[in-house]
């Protein structure tokens, strides 16, 4: 996406057509699409009110979110496939899938299974819904460290080499976990999450009844 956009700037200089320039550079739409994916999300994470209310500290409340998530990827077994590529991925696609971004700012909601369900819903090919929704994570993700940034003070520096390796670690693992979790949603299989996360929505509920 980045070099397709270096490239992009001398076709805009050239008098070139928008729309034949996004042509012959899938990945420049791809990364226009991922910031108008990104809005909603971003407006929800402005306009959600403070992590103090009792919703981001109540077991049941975030079993609630759970059961919510299992129940949209299980649906997904019903999803019907129209196998839209990448050229066929526009602002309304990626304005929905954003919707769906937004809603993970609850807690409970996982941002992964709103986006790829979203995504299978308005018939992307499977690998694309699952790619598209991982490339919304990336600014996502980013907005909210800058947002929590403002609040840690500062790291001491004896602990720096701990994050050093706990960001190293968990950029292993991650890669491994996402190629793993792309082979389960190209074969069909994402509803299969549902019942874990529904197990987890009853464990969670049944605690909230023990801890407060």
């Amino acid at each position: 996406m980045f070099f397709d956009g270096i490239s992009s700037i001398g076709e805009i200089f050239e008098g070139n057509r928008l729309s034949d320039i996004l042509y012959r550079n899938p990945y420049l739409k791809l990364f226009i699409l991922a910031i108008v994916g990104t809005v909603p999300a971003g407006l929800a994470a402005l306009l959600l009110p403070s992590k103090n209310a009792l919703a981001f500290h109540s077991l049941l409340f975030l079993s609630l979110g759970f059961l919510f998530t299992a129940i949209v990827l299980f649906f997904t077994r019903r999803s019907t496939f129209k196998e839209r590529g990448l050229s066929q991925l526009g602002f309304r696609d990626a304005i929905w899938v954003g919707f769906a971004q937004a809603l993970a700012v609850l807690p409970g909601v996982s941002r992964s299974g709103m986006t790829i369900a979203m995504g299978l819903s308005r018939g992307l090919d499977r690998q694309l819904a699952f790619r598209f929704s991982f490339i919304l994570s990336i600014p996502a993700v980013l907005g909210a460290f800058l947002l929590e940034l403002r609040h840690l003070g500062g790291l001491p520096h004896q602990h720096l080499p701990f994050y050093v390796l706990g960001v190293a670690v968990s950029f292993v693992l991650g890669l491994l976990v996402i190629r793993l979790a792309e082979k389960i949603v190209i074969r069909g299989n994402f509803y299969l999450f549902s019942y874990y996360v529904a197990a987890v929505a009853i464990l969670t509920f049944t605690l909230s009844f023990f801890i407060s």
